[in-house]
């Protein structure tokens, strides 16, 4: 009866501490940072369709600050991607918010930009939002000056 019923409930909540949550904001940041430069098919799938992503320092050197939607978002990260040899995230820290479906995130990059064959360096704060196990937001902080050393002008820019 009721008691059989609500054993096996419980059961189910260990197995599954959160069972509505299946992917929580962190998780969906680590696999973000794991897929972004190899997997970009995979990648999208983390997204939702009309997520938005912010770099509020780009137009400090006049590059876009908001896409819109992952086909936009996609395109403009595959252009930056397509520039770097040997992309790797390192001192990856994700710091939990009071809102569960949102984290900070403390990380840097390493690569090579091909065109200028300089080093890049950068370190990143991130803020992502998620609803429904889909990032909704990802709106990332990094210094333009290292963009702007590394590649000699902007990425994805006109002056490409």
């Amino acid at each position: 009866g009721l008691a059989k019923r609500k054993h096996s409930h419980l059961a189910l909540l260990r197995r599954h501490p959160h069972p509505t949550r299946m992917q929580d904001a962190k998780t969906l940041f680590l696999s973000h940072l794991q897929l972004i430069a190899t997997a970009p098919e995979q990648w999208k799938q983390l997204y939702a369709t009309d997520a938005v992503m912010e770099f509020p320092y780009a137009p400090s050197i006049g590059a876009l600050g908001r896409y819109e939607g992952i086909e936009t978002i996609s395109k403009h990260i595959q252009s930056v991607f397509s520039q770097l040899s040997n992309p790797s995230f390192h001192n990856v820290e994700v710091h939990p918010l009071a809102d569960e479906e949102a984290v900070v995130a403390e990380f840097e990059m390493s690569a090579t930009v091909i065109a200028t064959n300089l080093p890049y360096q950068q370190k990143y704060i991130a803020l992502l939002r998620a609803k429904q196990s889909k990032i909704v937001l990802l709106r990332e902080f990094w210094n333009p000056q290292e963009v702007l050393k590394s590649f000699g002008a902007v990425p994805g820019g006109s002056n490409n």
